[in-house]
């Protein structure tokens, strides 16, 4: 992409690149693998704060790159170095085989076994279960997922349309978004315990996120914009905590590695929707995208309050969880 002024090339390197990039659902799957039941939400949400990490280098970086136009093949290269890291680190850092007093889910089995082959009925059987049983799950994240990517996806031009900021200080802005999410997803875990209810913390981070949206898009100035961005951080990253570890207990974690990917999958649809929708909706103001999200974050909290995600918790699951939280007290 770096050394090619061809668009269709362009839009045909998009296509490895979205087939391979996908290594934050393996590594979710491995961590769900490795981990036990009462330990999960702390160490999703240490795992989300190290990922949210690297979005607060890069768009700085990025503002300052993006001042010249020439320098793309720059960014490319650079882009490309990290992942060449990033593939010396697994290569030597990341052991195959999980911890021995965690139980290996079957999917994680079956992947390392040396005689694995595709078996394209299972795979689809996997995915159908997972879909049958999780659909308000499913839908839930898409709404509260669409819901942020629709005030997202347009962010940079809102502060211009809104406070008139420069490139430079929307990057410094979406740094220190990110900062954010990267110290309460720390914070996750303690937040976790102190709720003991995975449904209802999701249900008040959703209300919270809601909350925080109409008072952003009725904000007066960016002083008070960025006070509840960074509220809207925190209940972003909890949220998406307690999603994945639902998900998980609801599965029994038997297919965390279909599951994680199927829920790529919807996040991915809310993200080629949402930019579509944002678009359209600034044509006719800067408030719509704002007004929208609202919408759909309120239809995921009334999902939830209609369907209780607390139901069809896994027994065995649950029950290791209870277990293993006695054994630490």
């Amino acid at each position: 992409m770096g050394i090619t002024n061809s668009v269709t090339l362009i839009v045909l390197t998009r296509i490895p690149l979205g087939i391979f990039k996908q290594t934050q659902s393996l590594a979710k799957s491995q961590l769900a693998d490795i981990t036990p039941a009462h330990q999960r939400a702390e160490m999703f949400g240490r795992y989300n704060a190290i990922s949210t990490a690297g979005f607060i280098i890069g768009p700085v970086l990025g503002g300052y790159i993006a001042e010249d136009s020439t320098r793309f093949g720059r960014v490319c290269f650079l882009t490309f170095l990290t992942f060449m890291v990033n593939l010396a680190l697994v290569f030597f850092f990341v052991s195959s085989s999980p911890k021995e007093h965690v139980k290996r889910t079957a999917s994680i089995e079956k992947f390392t076994t040396d005689d694995y082959s595709i078996n394209i009925k299972g795979f689809f059987s996997a995915f159908k279960k997972i879909a049958k049983t999780q659909p308000d799950l499913f839908a839930i994240r898409f709404l509260l997922g669409l819901c942020m990517m629709m005030f997202r996806s347009n962010f940079t031009l809102l502060l211009e349309q809104r406070f008139e900021t420069t490139p430079k200080i929307n990057g410094w802005i979406i740094s220190y978004g990110s900062l954010i999410s990267t110290l309460s997803g720390m914070m996750v875990g303690h937040v976790v315990r102190y709720y003991n209810n995975l449904s209802r913390l999701f249900k008040h981070s959703s209300i919270g996120m809601t909350i925080t949206l109409i008072l952003m898009t009725l904000s007066p100035s960016l002083l008070y914009f960025m006070m509840f961005s960074t509220c809207l951080s925190v209940f972003n990253s909890v949220s998406r905590v307690c999603a994945v570890d639902i998900g998980i207990q609801r599965g029994g974690v038997s297919d965390t590695g279909s599951l994680l990917g199927l829920t790529t999958s919807v996040m991915s649809i809310s993200r080629t929707v949402a930019p579509l929708v944002s678009g359209v909706a600034m044509e006719y103001s800067v408030y719509c995208p704002s007004i929208i999200a609202i919408f759909l974050g309120s239809c995921g909290i009334a999902l939830q309050i209609v369907y209780p995600l607390n139901r069809n918790l896994n027994v065995d699951d649950e029950q290791e969880y209870t277990n293993e939280k006695k054994k630490d007290k």
